[in-house]
């Protein structure tokens, strides 16, 4: 810590930073970097008693060196001189003279050679940028006097390292240095926890193990709470949860809250799979073959889709199914008992399936009954096996073009629709599915699975709506719909309101225009094969009718 200080009172940081309207909020929501800048400043200033920072966005005060402003700008030199390599940001600080002397200046410059984003989490996890608030808390730091613990042979977590980090937030070093010299207690307030890191495996094979684990920072101790599906999971409260033994129903959304005495934090590992050696996500091995010379990549396609959610009693949950190139064999399952053997809770005891064609049913089932044949099907595809005796609902049908899944039951409970392509045909693939019902909070999001398969990446277009289906005579929409895609563990994409760009492609998929200034979401990923997972809530906390849909684009 430099001896020198601010006088009591308050810094005045006159951020210049906005000469231009960003063309797309940053990755954290954010609309501009004065407020990315505001957000840190406020941080420190949680932690300080004899001085506060004051923002001062859109400042018209002159820039320059030795003025009397605290200027916090952009610069591709600092002052006329060259950035340092790798050098991201800058602060120069005017004292005077004396000892111990007073700060009464600080500029503060970021390196606009850098390509920055505003993002938590991982260095890099939004894409190759730099995270803009981690660094302006670090310079921010050096405006109060803190130095690089690193620089003084210690090894502390901390946002004044003189390397940027995963590090994402103020850390209990960080802020015993702030209060050593601004505060006004011996005793440094507690720091809420947050999460430094959290790992895990995307998918494991039945049988093996998983495990998933938290790094946090924060005043300790700390309470751990881990959950599957918003469901807590006894005695699984430490930094690690470790899965043995496992079975296709230990599939779901991991989450973990970290809480102590100055508050908790919550994260969410995302969706987990467990997979049966042979199925259609590609656990199994085959024998080699001779490469192809020339020949192009197997094109990705949809070739598994699972719905989950809670149905209440003679309610109707529709999944629409369609199909492209010719007839396939789908097999289709409602399962609801079956659940309840895996240690999930409220499952609906006895669900119906019904297949429909241009409004006429085409088939159905209530109880599968055991049939050999659909066993072997659920063999073949990856699906895990029913209790012969069981009252879930599963049938085996060729389909082509739109159709439509109704499940019901006359008890409500949580219910898991899946569809498999069963088939072997090159032609015919799974191009469109959608899925409505009720969305709730927590336990009860609309949650949509599906697998790709092939070597090539593929686009697909993902919608969650609820403003519009009011306009199909639908009562109680989804008021603000959130769509976020994820690949095992990473989110990779979120959606809160659709942009109008996107109607040339609603058209080119074939999907119904979403009304102008809707609160509708949607997105357009192009992924490479494997699982993936979406989730739709209430972004606003709110509950409703929505609509999950995900479209194939033709690359």
């Amino acid at each position: 810590m430099d001896a020198k200080r601010w006088d009591a009172g308050t810094i005045a940081m006159h951020l210049n930073l906005d000469s231009t309207t960003l063309a797309r909020p940053l990755a954290d929501g954010s609309t501009s970097w004065s407020a990315v800048a505001e957000q840190a400043l406020n941080e420190w200033n949680a932690t300080l008693s004899s001085v506060k920072f004051a923002a001062v966005p859109y400042s018209t005060a002159a820039v320059g060196k030795v003025n009397s402003v605290n200027n916090v700008i952009w610069g591709n030199t600092v002052y006329g001189e060259a950035w340092g390599k790798g050098v991201a940001g800058l602060t120069i600080t005017v004292t005077q003279s004396g000892s111990p002397g007073r700060r009464v200046e600080s500029d503060v410059i970021f390196n606009s050679g850098i390509s920055f984003d505003s993002y938590r989490g991982a260095l890099g996890s939004s894409g190759n940028t730099l995270d803009f608030k981690r660094v302006a808390l670090h310079e921010f730091g050096h405006v109060l006097g803190l130095d690089h613990p690193d620089g003084h042979g210690q090894s502390k977590s901390s946002v004044m390292n003189s390397y940027v980090s995963d590090i994402d937030r103020l850390t209990q070093d960080d802020v015993e240095g702030a209060q050593s010299a601004y505060g006004d207690s011996a005793t440094p307030a507690a720091i809420a926890p947050s999460i430094v890191s959290l790992s895990g495996v995307a998918s494991a094979q039945v049988g093996s193990s998983a495990t998933f684990s938290v790094a946090v920072s924060g005043t300790a101790p700390f309470a751990y709470r881990w959950k599957k599906n918003g469901a807590a999971i006894s005695g699984a409260n430490g930094t690690t949860l470790v899965l043995n033994g496992l079975h296709a129903l230990d599939s779901g959304v991991y989450s973990v809250t970290i809480a102590n005495s100055a508050g908790s934090v919550s994260a969410s590992t995302g969706s987990f799979s467990v997979v049966a050696v042979g199925n259609a996500a590609g656990t199994v091995s085959s024998a080699a073959a001779q490469p192809a010379v020339n020949e192009a990549p197997a094109p990705g396609q949809i070739v598994n889709v699972s719905i989950r959610t809670t149905l209440e009693a003679n309610k109707t949950l529709i999944v629409g199914l369609t199909t492209s190139g010719g007839s396939s064999p789908v097999l289709v399952r409602a399962v609801g008992p079956t659940l309840a053997a895996f240690g999930l809770s409220g499952t609906m005891p006895d669900p119906t399936v019904g297949l429909f064609k241009n409004g006429t049913q085409i088939d159905s089932n209530n109880n599968w009954g055991g049939s050999a044949s659909l066993a072997s099907s659920f063999a073949a595809v990856g699906a895990f096996a029913l209790p012969s005796a069981s009252l879930d609902a599963a049938l085996l049908r060729s389909i082509d073009g739109g159709n439509t899944v109704q499940v019901s039951g006359a008890v409500g409970g949580t219910v898991l629709v899946e569809a498999y392509a069963a088939g072997s045909s090159t032609g015919a693939r799974l191009t469109n599915i959608s899925a409505r019902n009720r969305v709730g909070e927590g336990g009860d999001a609309l949650i949509a699975g599906f697998t790709l398969s092939g070597e090539a990446k593929k686009t697909v277009l993902i919608r969650g709506v609820g403003p519009t289906l009011a306009s199909f005579g639908v009562d109680g929409t989804l008021g603000d719909p959130k769509l976020e895609l994820y690949s095992g563990v990473t989110k990779i994409s979120e959606n809160d309101t659709w942009s109008s760009v996107l109607s040339a492609t609603f058209q080119q998929v074939g999907a119904f225009a979403l009304a102008t200034g809707s609160k509708d979401a949607a997105l357009v990923a192009t992924l490479a094969p494997g699982s993936y997972t979406v989730r739709l809530t209430g972004n606003d906390g709110g509950t409703g009718e929505g609509l999950i849909e995900i479209y194939e684009i033709e690359n």
